[in-house]
């Protein structure tokens, strides 16, 4: 038997006849369905109970005969999550709770589509300790076009080698905005970046000073926080990491077979304050950078970073683009992403011919 079983209505639409019971589904009443689901095949009327609530009622009657008690099940309605590294928290009444990942039993239902990438990575999280995350149709469970956190979730087991601290924020309210920066500062530092997962140009990533009420950004996290379409898009929040040098790889990876074409070397030269009086994190447009194309020829001066690429690159599941990550100063690599828009950056001569093999490597994958 499993530890514990959360029953997650999160998604469920609160409008029309498949919430229509939805006073249910409070905290205080939700087990009057599981009192009453023994008896309910008998009595029940499919003109007054809806499809949703039903089906509940029907799993519910499904555990009991499995020997499963009231304290073993937490049903998570409009319940605000969030990840932190490798465990689960809600808040609820203003306070912080850790919930069970080890040996549980994640359940949602047929309407749920989970296309938030946080159930992405808590899948992750808990598959990891021995339990399951599932819906009673599997299929398309996850989304998994996502560009930033398709490549976390391919790291997500080796988090603390690769992507170090992370909290992933679901479905958190304004009226706990405080109580959740409370936790941040505490977890990191109040000197964090927010990144939105589709992104590019660093048009949604932002570096904010939460101890700083005239940050121009922390309004914006406060809306990013609370943004119902941003729930489907999926943002994170890491520490603000003091930066030596960015290395980016263009690379192919086909049948298994990892082939580094260009790299680039990146500085940053503005401090944390010029950053987070900028409008907005652009590299292009608000920090100060040094770039760098490392020649052919002085590779060899870099046999551990192209180690660790291809390290990054054997766990990740791209066939190409470029591969991002950077070194603090103090000698920490830390993962950023895999960009599909960063084959602009071409210095002339011997870069052109690298980038061409690599362009030539994509074509030839066409053919196989």
């Amino acid at each position: 038997m499993y530890k514990k079983i959360y029953i997650n209505l999160d998604n469920l639409e609160k409008e029309g006849e498949i919430f229509k019971f939805h006073f249910l589904f409070d905290e205080k009443n939700i087990f009057r369905i599981w009192d009453y689901s023994m008896k309910m095949w008998e009595t029940y009327d499919w003109r007054v109970f809806d499809l949703a609530t039903f089906e509940l009622f029907l799993f519910f009657n499904y555990l009991k005969k499995k020997g499963y008690k009231k304290e073993n099940i937490e049903v998570l309605s409009d319940t605000e999550l969030f990840i932190k590294n490798d465990d689960l928290y809600k808040i609820e009444n203003g306070n912080v709770y850790k919930l069970e990942t080890k040996n549980v039993w994640f359940f949602s239902t047929r309407w749920i589509n989970w296309n938030n990438p946080f159930f992405f990575i808590l899948s992750k999280i808990i598959e990891k300790k021995w339990g399951v995350m599932k819906k009673t149709n599997n299929k398309n469970s996850f989304v998994y076009w996502k560009w930033k956190f398709y490549a976390l979730n391919s790291l997500y087991n080796e988090r603390k080698n690769y992507i170090w601290d992370i909290i992933i924020p679901y479905n958190i309210k304004k009226d706990n905005y405080d109580n959740f920066i409370n936790y941040i500062k505490s977890s990191f530092s109040s000197k964090i970046v927010i990144k939105k997962d589709f992104s590019c140009a660093w048009q949604w990533v932002y570096v904010i000073d939460l101890d700083r009420d005239d940050s121009i950004n922390k309004e914006k996290f406060v809306n990013w926080l609370t943004n119902t379409e941003l729930h489907y898009k999926g943002i994170y929040i890491t520490p603000y990491y003091n930066f030596e040098d960015e290395y980016r790889f263009y690379f192919t990876k086909y049948w298994w077979k990892i082939k580094l074409f260009s790299f680039k070397r990146k500085q940053i030269l503005s401090s944390f304050e010029e950053i987070v009086n900028s409008s907005t994190f652009q590299y292009y447009k608000n920090v100060k950078l040094k770039w760098e194309y490392v020649k052919n020829s002085d590779w060899n001066n870099y046999k551990d970073v192209i180690k660790l690429a291809k390290k990054y690159l054997d766990k990740l599941e791209y066939s190409t683009w470029t591969l991002e990550f950077w070194k603090t100063v103090d000698w920490k690599y830390i993962f950023f992403e895999v960009n599909p828009m960063s084959a602009t950056l071409c210095y002339r001569w011997e870069d052109e011919k690298n980038l061409n093999d690599y362009y030539l490597s994509i074509f030839d994958n066409f053919l196989l």
